[in-house]
C-alpha cells in the first residue's frame, strides 16, 4: 500500500509546469527520479538531487508512484500505453497521477489498462499556471478512485493549495476542458478590454484596479492587462499555440454532446488569427495584437472574419 513518506517517486514531463512541481517535491524532502525526452530539462533537477533516467520504462521500474505532466493526448498515450511503457513496467500496487490536459476517453482507457495490472491511474490536471506551480498554489482536479486519491493527496499538497476529487476516471480532464473553455473566453475578452483601454487612452493601472474590484474581475484580466501595458508579450510558460491544442479537445467534447458554444467559437477565432500572425509562441496576452492589427478584419475569412472590427466602428462613429 502506498504511503506518502515512503513512495519511490518518478516524475515524467519536465516542461515549465512539470519542472516546478518536481522541484517542489525535491525541496520538500521527497527523493525522486525524473525522465524527459530532452535531458537538458532535467539538469537543474539533477543539481538539486534528482536521479535522471534514460527512458520511461526505467523510471517505472524504480518507482511506486509516477507523477506526470505531459504535453498532450499523443504524449500520454505513448508514454503510458505503448508496449514497454510505464503501465507495462510498473509493479502491481503502484499509482500514476497524470497532470497533463488530454482527452477524457484516454483517461478512461489508461485507467482500465492500469487497473488490469493492479495499478491506480488518476487523471489530475491542474490550474494556476507556471506561477502557481512555482509557489505551490495550484488547484488540482482529480478523476479516479477515491482510495487512491486519499493516499496520494499528501504528496500532491507539496505543490497544490487545493486538491479536489471531482468524480470517476476522466472527470478531472473533463472539468479541465471546462476550465480551458473559460480561460479561452476570458483571455479573448481581456484582449478586447485592453484594446479599448488603449483606444480611450485610459491609465492601465487605474483601469485594472477598478475593473478587478467589481463584476468585471477575472484572473485572466488581472494577468493580461499589466503584460499588455508593459509590452511583455514573451511567453513565461503559457502560449497562444499551447491553448490551441486544448481548444481542439474542447471542440471535440462539445461536438460529442451536441453543444453549440458560440462565445467559445468566436474566442477561438482570435487565437487562430494570433497564431496565423506569428504569435503562437508568445504569451496569450498577445491576443491584443490581433485587435491592434484590425480586429475581426485581421481574422481570415476562413476563420470567420467579417471586415471592420466593432472597435474600429465605435471609434469611427465617436465625435
Amino acid at each position: 500500500m502506498l504511503t506518502p513518506s515512503g513512495d519511490a517517486i518518478g516524475f515524467v514531463g519536465l516542461g515549465v509546469m512539470g519542472s516546478a512541481m518536481a522541484e517542489r517535491l525535491i525541496r520538500s524532502g521527497h527523493p525522486i527520479s525524473v525522465y524527459n525526452r530532452d535531458h537538458r530539462k532535467a539538469e537543474r533537477l539533477a543539481m538539486l538531487g534528482a536521479t535522471v533516467v534514460d527512458d520511461p520504462g526505467e523510471l517505472a521500474s524504480r518507482s511506486t508512484l509516477i507523477i506526470g505532466c505531459l504535453l498532450d493526448t499523443d504524449a500520454v498515450q505513448q508514454v503510458y500505453l505503448r508496449d514497454g511503457g510505464i503501465i507495462a513496467r510498473l509493479r502491481p500496487g503502484s499509482m500514476i497521477v497524470e497532470h497533463g490536459t488530454f482527452a477524457p476517453w484516454l483517461a478512461r482507457a489508461a485507467s482500465d489498462a492500469a487497473a488490469s495490472r493492479g495499478i491506480a491511474f488518476l487523471d489530475a490536471p491542474v490550474t494556476g499556471g507556471p506561477e502557481g506551480a512555482a509557489s505551490g498554489t495550484l488547484t488540482i482536479m482529480v478523476g479516479g478512485d477515491q482510495a487512491a486519491f486519499d493516499q496520494v493527496s499528501p504528496v500532491l499538497s507539496t505543490y497544490a493549495e487545493h486538491c479536489l476529487r471531482v468524480g470517476g476516471s476522466g472527470s478531472g480532464v473533463a472539468l479541465k476542458l471546462v476550465n480551458q473553455l473559460l480561460v479561452t473566453c476570458h483571455l479573448s475578452a481581456a484582449a478586447e478590454a485592453a484594446a479599448l483601454i488603449e483606444a480611450f487612452q485610459l491609465d492601465p493601472a487605474v483601469s485594472q484596479q477598478v475593473l478587478n474590484s467589481g463584476w468585471a474581475a477575472s484572473a485572466m484580466l488581472a494577468r493580461s492587462l499589466p503584460l499588455v501595458a508593459a509590452g511583455s508579450l514573451e511567453s513565461a510558460g503559457a502560449t497562444v499555440g499551447g491553448l490551441l491544442e486544448v481548444q481542439r479537445l474542447v471542440r471535440e467534447m462539445t461536438t460529442e454532446h451536441d453543444l453549440d458554444l458560440a462565445t467559445f467559437a468566436q474566442a477561438c477565432q482570435m487565437f487562430q488569427a494570433a497564431a496565423a500572425a506569428g504569435w503562437a509562441n508568445h504569451d496569450p496576452a498577445s491576443l491584443v495584437q490581433v485587435l491592434r492589427a484590425g480586429g475581426a478584419s485581421a481574422v481570415p475569412d476562413s476563420l470567420g472574419g467579417s471586415g471592420a472590427s466593432a472597435l474600429e466602428r465605435h471609434l469611427a462613429e465617436s465625435p
